[in-house]
């Protein structure tokens, strides 16, 4: 964005720096121009009745002007300079004091008006140029605090990521502990019913030798008693 807001300035830059080269060129041309007349009337007393080129000369020098742009402010002077020439060739040859006094008339308007444009022109590059200097502080104002945000907001990213990390890597163990207590679950199970079996196994051995032995005593309670009749 500021690149383009550069370019854009930089392009009124050069149009400004434009303008003021066709004023330059439009003044220029004028000061020449007075010149020739100046110097062909202008420290002769008798110059009404002196036989004088300088108008031809004067149509020569505004005919060789070119405008610095088709469409520019030279361009348009161009065209009344155009007149000026046509009324320069139509003079006479003798000099003639109303005709000079029009034409260095005409100059001194021609070169206040540049000079009111000129200022126009300056001035009006000098508030643009105030503004873009506002508009850029403000948008880089307003870039710098979209920095920060961006930077803000991805040291938060960052710590979302490690959250979520951390709580995969809790899920995972806590995955893992419970597989490790199902596992224990199970060999505890097996292993307390391998020693119930083994319990039952020797209850039941037990429970056999009892009965043996109650047999064996109730044998020999009827082999005493046996005994005992006959003695």
């Amino acid at each position: 964005m500021l690149a383009s807001l550069d370019e854009e300035n930089q392009r009124l830059i050069d149009a400004f720096n434009a303008a003021v080269a066709e004023h330059a060129a439009v003044r220029t041309m004028l000061h020449q121009a007075r010149s020739i007349i100046t110097e062909a009337f202008g420290g002769n007393a008798e110059f009404l009745q002196t036989s004088t080129s300088a108008f031809a000369k004067l149509s020569t020098h505004i005919k060789a002007f070119k405008p610095l742009a088709e469409q520019g402010l030279s361009h348009g002077y161009a065209q009344i300079f155009n007149v000026i020439a046509m009324i320069a060739e139509r003079a006479p040859t003798v000099a003639n004091q109303g005709m000079v006094d029009t034409l260095l008339r005409i100059f001194d308007d021609i070169e206040e008006n540049l000079e009111t444009s000129l200022a126009i022109e300056r001035e009006a590059e000098r508030q643009r140029l105030e503004a873009f200097a506002t508009l850029r502080g403000r948008l880089n104002g307003e870039i710098s605090n979209l920095n920060s945000r961006i930077a803000d907001l991805g040291r938060e990213v960052l710590n979302l990521s490690l959250a979520v990390s951390n709580y995969q890597e809790n899920v995972a163990g806590a995955q893992a502990q419970l597989e490790d207590v199902a596992t224990l679950r199970a060999d505890k199970t097996a292993q307390c019913g391998a020693e119930d079996a083994a319990f039952q196994f020797k209850n039941s051995e037990l429970q056999n030798q009892i009965v043996t032995c109650g047999n064996a005593i109730y044998l020999m309670e009827d082999k005493r008693e046996l005994l005992e009749r006959y003695n």
